[in-house]
């Protein structure tokens, strides 16, 4: 599960770096800023700084509420969009002592 393998990251960093967008075929929607939405590149997106599996958390329930769904026949909460998130865990070289 994605929130599984984010809190992972969080526990050898600091923080993780998380975009979310949703697409639709050449659509893109920014789900952390909407306002932002309708970009046509993946690199416009919003990045946000998660530094806590509280705020991780919190996140994650907020963009699924923002995510498009419709009614189908086969499926009451469909979407014809898919969601990507991407997480980064940015991490430090270590210098050798010379």
């Amino acid at each position: 599960m994605l929130i599984d393998v984010a809190k992972g990251f969080l526990t050898n960093t600091q923080s993780i770096l998380v975009t979310a967008v949703e697409v639709l075929g050449r659509e893109i929607r920014d789900l952390i800023c909407p306002k932002n939405s309708k970009r046509r590149e993946w690199a416009d997106a919003t990045v946000v700084t998660v530094k806590d599996e509280s705020q991780l958390t919190r996140l994650l329930s907020r963009l699924d509420t923002k995510r498009t769904v419709g009614a189908t026949l086969a499926n009451g909460k469909s979407t014809r969009k898919h969601t990507i998130y991407k997480i980064v865990s940015p991490y430090r070289a270590l210098e050798a002592d010379g």
